[in-house]
């Protein structure tokens, strides 16, 4: 009975470990997501944010990006997303769990500010 116990114990201290640490981690990515801005360079990215957990090549209309998604808090719904302009190298819509998201007609606002600047 004391064996078992101790196996149980041990097991829950290592999860509750394991929680800790990957809610820090998390919540880090959280933090730091809410400094990156539409038009930020990638490697401002890279910088702030880390290795990311995984990324990807998408398409939306015409744009060509690179997908890159980041951990968020447990219990959050969604997650951390970056997408970045191949050919500019910008950030060029970002989905981050607590906060809204640019549309892609957004972006297309935001674009032609620019250019006229």
């Amino acid at each position: 009975m004391k064996k078992n116990l101790s196996i149980i114990s041990v097991f829950i201290i290592l999860t509750l470990t394991y929680f800790f640490v990957s809610y820090s981690e998390t919540s880090e990515n959280a933090k730091n997501a809410k400094k990156i801005k539409i038009g930020d360079k990638s490697t401002q990215v890279f910088q702030i944010m880390g290795k990311p957990k995984w990324e990807g090549i998408e398409k939306f209309d015409t744009v060509v990006s690179k997908h890159i998604f980041y951990e968020p808090p447990f219990g959050s719904s969604s997650g951390i997303d970056f997408y970045i302009d191949v050919k500019g190298d910008t950030v060029i819509k970002i989905i981050n769990f607590d906060s809204d998201t640019l549309s892609i007609e957004d972006m297309k606002v935001i674009r032609s500010d620019k250019s006229k600047n």
